[in-house]
C-alpha cells in the first residue's frame, strides 16, 4: 500500500491550504462523528498552512494519530494518484468559489462531500457525484460521508468523471473560440 496505508480501509482525502477559511478543524470533527462501523476510515490531509500545527496538535491530543495522516505539500502527479486511490474528497470550507481540487477529483472519478459553498452546491449532485452537507453539525458531514462510503457503486467513477465534462478545457476553449470567431 502506498505510504504504508491499508488499502482495505476507506480513505477520505482533503487537498487544500490549512487556513482558517478552509475550516480544517471541521475535517477532524466529521471524522470523529462517523459511525463506529467506519472507525478504520483514514483521513489523508494534503497541504500546508498556518493551521497545520494546530491540527497536528489536536490529532495528537485526541488520540487520532492512527486515523489522520498529514502528507504536506505534494506534486500534482502524486495528488492525482491520491485522487484515484481515495474513496472520496472532503471539503470543509466556510466559503469557496469553484476549487480546482473538486474539478480534479471528479475528473479522476472521485466523489466529493462539501458544504453548500460557492458553485459547489450546483455542481455536486447527491447520490450521483457526491453529497452536499446541508447542516453545520459534524454529524451532518459524517452522515454525508457515510452515504458515499456505503454506496460506492452509486457514486461511480464514470458518473463523477462525466459530471465535469462541461468544465474540461477543450469545451471551455471551444466555447471561447466560438464567441471570438
Amino acid at each position: 500500500a502506498k505510504e504504508g496505508l491499508d488499502p482495505d480501509c476507506p480513505w477520505i482525502l482533503f487537498v487544500g491550504r490549512l487556513q482558517p477559511q478552509k475550516n480544517p478543524l471541521a475535517l477532524l470533527d466529521a471524522l470523529k462523528a462517523l459511525n463506529p462501523a467506519f472507525s478504520k476510515t483514514l483521513l489523508l490531509i494534503v497541504g500546508e498552512g498556518d493551521m497545520a500545527r494546530a491540527l497536528m496538535g489536536r490529532v495528537k491530543r485526541e488520540g487520532m494519530e492512527e486515523r489522520v495522516l498529514f502528507l504536506g505539500y505534494r506534486q500534482a502527479s502524486e495528488i492525482a494518484t491520491l485522487y484515484r486511490a481515495a474513496d472520496l474528497l472532503l471539503l470543509s470550507s466556510r466559503f469557496e468559489g469553484l476549487p480546482l481540487t473538486v474539478l480534479e477529483a471528479l475528473s479522476c472519478g472521485l466523489p466529493v462531500v462539501t458544504p453548500p459553498v460557492g458553485d459547489l452546491a450546483s455542481l455536486i449532485r447527491g447520490g450521483v457525484n457526491g453529497e452536499v452537507v446541508e447542516g453545520a453539525d459534524p454529524e451532518d458531514a459524517a452522515r454525508a460521508l457515510e452515504r458515499v462510503l456505503k454506496n460506492p457503486a452509486r457514486y461511480s467513477r464514470e458518473r463523477c468523471s462525466q459530471s465535469v465534462d462541461d468544465y474540461r478545457s477543450e469545451r471551455l476553449y471551444g466555447r471561447l473560440f466560438d464567441l471570438v470567431l
